[in-house]
Parts: structure tokens; sequence; C-alpha cells
């Protein structure tokens, strides 16, 4: 997880917080005062590593939700996050998802959930063409041949 960010990565961020709760939670119907950046710049004025935590935790949870999205929708995100000057749902996910990040460390999957998110997170493509990839299939081939779950 990164502790430090530019400051036009962070707005890079908020603003596809912002693009991802518009689109795909709220279906177009927000305001203002309920998307990310907000709560972000309220929070941020009282306790800077605070909301530095809560953007990081915020980023980690879209990655996540946007497993289960479609390619259209995912590609749609992608594009979005390029012209805000952002990276990739891929890039995101390697950087800020606690979840897979701690599959990664450990090369093995400690639950059958573990299984089915960093399966999606390989189907979906968000792995695709990272260093990680071929990582990430062998730790899902040893549970699928080899039944290899920590604990």
């Amino acid at each position: 997880m990164k502790n430090k960010m530019s400051d036009a990565e962070r707005s890079a961020l908020l603003n596809f917080l912002d693009y991802f709760m518009d689109e795909f939670i709220l279906n177009g119907k927000s305001t203002p005062d309920v998307l990310p950046s907000t709560g972000y710049w309220a929070v941020e004025k009282l306790a800077p590593s605070r909301a530095h935590r809560g953007l990081i935790m915020a980023l980690s949870d879209a990655v996540e939700m946007s497993l289960s999205l479609s390619e259209a929708k995912k590609s749609a995100i992608n594009a979005k996050l390029v012209q805000l000057g952002g990276p990739t749902l891929g890039t995101l996910a390697l950087q800020y998802s606690r979840r897979l990040a701690a599959i990664m460390k450990k090369a093995r999957l400690e639950n059958i959930e573990d299984y089915y998110f960093l399966k999606a997170a390989l189907d979906g493509g968000h792995l695709r063409d990272s260093s990680v990839e071929s990582k990430a299939q062998d730790i899902l081939e040893g549970f699928e041949f080899g039944g290899e779950i920590a604990g």
C-alpha cells in the first residue's frame, strides 16, 4: 500500500472514485455532498493521515466491487481512468487491493472465498499483462490440482 502520492495522482484517484460512485453505485443520481471527494477534503483538513487511509480503503473497495462488472463496464471505467490521468483497474488492483496483496504475499489461499476472489481478478482481466499474472495463475492451479489452502 502506498503511503505517499502526488497531488495529481490523488486528484485523479478522487475523480475516479467520484465517477465510480456516481456511475456504478448511484446510477447517475449523485449530488456533490455524497461524492467521495467531498468527504475526503472535509477529513483531510482535520486529519490528513486518516483521509489518506480512507482513500486507500475506498480504492480497495471499488476495485473489489469492479470484479463483478461486465467487460463493457470495466472498459468504460478504464477509459475514464485514462481520461482522468489515473491508472487502469488492473494497476489499481495491484496497488490498492488489500485482499489481493495478502493473497499474493502468502502465495497460497486462505479459504475458498480467496480462491473465487483471485479467480475473478484473473478472469476479469484485472491482472492481465501484469507481473503477477503468472504467480496468481500458479496459486490457483495449486489449489485446483492440489487443494492447497494455507492454514
